[in-house]
């Protein structure tokens, strides 16, 4: 059923009055005057026509959507988290429920009910048969294929805040970036046993160094991995699959990292403590999915590994793509852009707004990534 902003609409019912009365005052008035109320009528109708289409809530894709909402939307999409679901029953199935709930485990199944892998495995395929993915939907491809959550279209401040005193200069100046399409991203970053599974499959080479795990668990998210060995499992994905998979630009990770928050962090402007894995003596990594999960129903985006991204490394945020595409051109493509922090380092490491430049051959201990598919 369409929604409708209520403000926006109700100044669009004004626009049509307005229309009205000058169509009315263009059949009472001397002839130069009616040309004139007929040229107003005409404006302040194509303005009720503006204000109607863009107080719509239905199909975020539709060509009534502007790449720059007006003042007033803008307004309720900030008060919003800047992020809107399509309906209340979509906004109330994000994240996986209870972002507590389920320690150890990677977030619920499309339907909110968890499920086994094999069933998680072939969510998306019941999801199209009964209703198009909506956010907040979990889905994934194959048995070995990691989970993925939709994140939809919204807008954001990329960079650090100015009252942040950790920050440093290549995290500014503050960008504003629009997301302009939906995008499913994973819900934690790429396990052991599904990195082994590309390695069986395609005879790619095993990471050979890693943390101080005793036993390699197949929960744990993969490390020790350089960039070019994440783009080999990202293509050996979109094979497998014949759907399109790569990693996130830094804009679309931070997006879906924040979850709708402002804040340093996606938990606040601290991390409460127990919610994620860092800052350790003994830095190993976690299972993933054992800390809550953030607004939108990702985990671990703070702690246990760093995460790599698509970006050439560039040293300032001051050209940032507004569209979140990945920046590609000007910078050091020798270098990546790494995103988030291992166990072992400082919280502040792990800031939202916090990059770092990674060569794109190292394997290092304590990096890893998570996958983005297009929709």
């Amino acid at each position: 059923m369409p929604q409708f902003n209520t403000i926006e609409l109700a100044s669009a019912s004004l626009f049509l009055l307005t229309a009205l009365l000058l169509g009315y005052a263009s059949y009472r008035f001397p002839t130069r005057s009616k040309r004139w109320a007929a040229r107003l009528s005409l404006v302040t109708i194509l303005g009720a026509l503006h204000l109607m289409m863009a107080s719509y809530r239905g199909d975020q894709d539709g060509w009534w959507q502007f790449d720059r909402p007006g003042p007033i939307k803008r307004k309720v999409m900030k008060d919003r988290g800047y992020f809107e679901f399509e309906d209340e029953e979509a906004s109330a199935g994000q994240g996986g429920q209870d972002s507590r709930s389920g320690a150890g485990g990677t977030g619920g199944s499309a339907d909110g009910q968890g499920g086994s892998l094999l069933s998680r495995a072939f969510g998306s395929v019941a999801l199209a048969a009964n209703r198009p993915l909506r956010p907040g939907d979990s889905i994934a491809d194959c048995v070995d294929c990691p989970e993925l959550v939709i994140v939809q279209p919204g807008f954001f401040k990329m960079g650090a805040l100015p009252s942040d005193a950790h920050a440093l200069d290549h995290e500014r100046p503050l960008a504003t970036v629009m997301i302009k399409k939906s995008y499913a991203i994973g819900r934690t970053e790429v396990t052991v046993s599904q990195y082994a599974a590309f390695v069986k499959e395609t005879g790619h080479a095993s990471p050979t160094c890693g943390f101080t795990d005793t036993v390699r668990d197949a929960s744990l998210p993969i490390d020790c991995i350089s960039w070019r060995d994440a783009n080999a499992y990202t293509r050996w994905l979109s094979a497998k699959t014949m759907k399109s998979f790569r990693l996130p630009s830094e804009a679309e990770w931070t997006y879906a990292a924040r979850g709708g928050a402002s804040t340093r962090y996606a938990l606040g402007d601290e991390i409460p403590n127990g919610d994620a894995h860092i800052e350790q003596r003994r830095p190993q990594r976690m299972a993933v999915g054992t800390y809550p999960a953030n607004g939108y129903g990702l985990r671990d985006v703070h702690g246990s590994v760093a995460e790599m991204v698509a970006d050439c490394w560039v040293d300032t945020l001051r050209a940032t793509p507004s569209d979140a595409s990945q920046w590609n051109r000007r910078g050091d493509c020798t270098r990546r852009v790494l995103k988030d922090a291992h166990a072992g380092e400082p919280e502040t490491m792990s800031r939202l707004s916090a990059r770092r430049p990674v060569p794109i051959d190292d394997a290092r201990i304590g990096v890893g990534f998570r996958v983005m598919r297009q929709l």
